[in-house]
């Protein structure tokens, strides 16, 4: 089948990880991920097993309701996808300072020279380079990353941090 991307743009907290967390929450509470147990884009009151059989979605209120909690609901998705991921952000649960299944990590100081030609990228650099598929450095960043894994990168302006992109790879 093959991985699927994903990518997130997200106000800069000095708190990574919470603001890693609180995307996590976020999409969650869309309904933005996975097969298992649909996306909300798709507007179908049900989902279609593959044995055939037709249950109604699980929304992320019935999902919190069922299992206690909103950590204990993502893990119950996250658990219901397998092998494959969610192909979302709810893959991701933590920040490393190198790439880990499960975890985003950094791009080193060398990677941001080498795709921006600068320690600090604004939001055009990093939307013009990094999200459309035209230049060699869209390929080196997106070939940085394996599989069940993800890359951030804070975005500036005029030197401040705004922004943080979070982008990576579902399992399969």
């Amino acid at each position: 089948m093959g991985a699927h991307p994903w990518h997130y743009f997200v106000t800069y907290q000095e708190d990574l990880n919470e603001a890693l967390q609180l995307l996590r929450e976020w999409e969650f509470l869309a309904g933005r991920y996975g097969k298992s147990f649909g996306f909300l884009e798709s507007f179908e009151p049900f989902i279609i097993e593959n044995d055939g059989e037709i249950n109604p979605r699980k929304t992320a209120m019935n999902l919190i309701k069922e299992y206690g909690g909103v950590e204990e609901a993502i893990s119950a998705v996250v658990e219901a996808a397998e092998k494959d991921g969610t192909a979302s952000i709810l893959d991701i649960f933590c920040l490393s300072e190198i790439e880990e299944y499960d975890a985003v990590c950094p791009l080193q100081s060398s990677e941001l020279i080498e795709i921006f030609g600068t320690l600090y990228p604004s939001v055009q650099m990093v939307k013009s380079t990094l999200i459309h598929e035209s230049t060699n450095e869209w390929v080196t960043f997106w070939e940085s990353i394996g599989r069940g894994t993800g890359r951030y990168i804070i975005y500036y302006e005029a030197m401040v941090p705004r922004e943080i992109f979070f982008a990576g790879y579902s399992f399969d």
